[in-house]
């Protein structure tokens, strides 16, 4: 078996953002949390710590699905 058949967890980045822990405690339902991250932007792909990709979101019939559109290009991880 080559490393190729080597089962890895992938996960998609939306954003982040920093807030005091007493703003967390006080979230209900329909609040709105801003992120680091602008409308278009495309989310990142990951595996672990590793950027592996620049990816945008799309549907796949019923399900939600993303769509390759980038590469880090070097260690500023910026899309090419």
């Amino acid at each position: 078996m080559g490393f190729e058949a080597i089962p890895l967890r992938v996960t998609v980045r939306v954003g982040g953002t920093r807030c005091r822990m007493a703003k967390l405690a006080e979230l209900r339902p329909g609040e709105i949390v801003a992120l680091d991250r602008r409308v278009g932007e495309p989310f990142e792909l990951r595996s672990g710590p590793v950027l592996l990709g620049f990816v945008q979101p799309v549907a796949m019939g019923e399900i939600v699905a993303v769509k390759l559109v980038g590469v880090p290009e070097d260690d500023n991880a910026t899309p090419r």
